[in-house]
């Protein structure tokens, strides 16, 4: 079973699917690639993939560490918009805290 039929098998059961990928080799896929979707916190998934590839490409470590700025605060659900400016995090923490609380900062 391939994407195409996924989406169509999740959209006859009433579901709207909105998909985009762009593969290793360029080639591109679109579902739906131009309807605008509340995305909410499934794009930490994203943020957490690009985290991973960065530190397997040796540009980033779980250690790293982060200081907070007060644009770096991001309204929503989470503790760190609470924590005082200038404290320092690793991306560790703000990766745990984003999967585990769904913390928006």
């Amino acid at each position: 079973m391939d994407v195409s039929d996924l989406i169509a098998r999740a959209e006859a059961g009433g579901a709207i699917i909105g998909v985009s990928a762009v593969l290793a080799t360029g080639e591109r896929f679109s579902h739906n690639g131009r309807r605008r979707f509340v995305a909410a916190s499934t794009v930490k998934i994203a943020i957490m993939i690009e985290l991973f590839r960065q530190i397997d490409t040796g540009h980033l470590s779980l250690n790293t560490r982060h200081t907070l700025r007060p644009e770096d605060k991001a309204t929503g659900s989470g503790v760190v918009a609470n924590l005082h400016d200038g404290i320092e995090l690793t991306l560790g923490d703000l990766a745990y805290l984003m999967m585990s609380i769904s913390d928006n900062s």
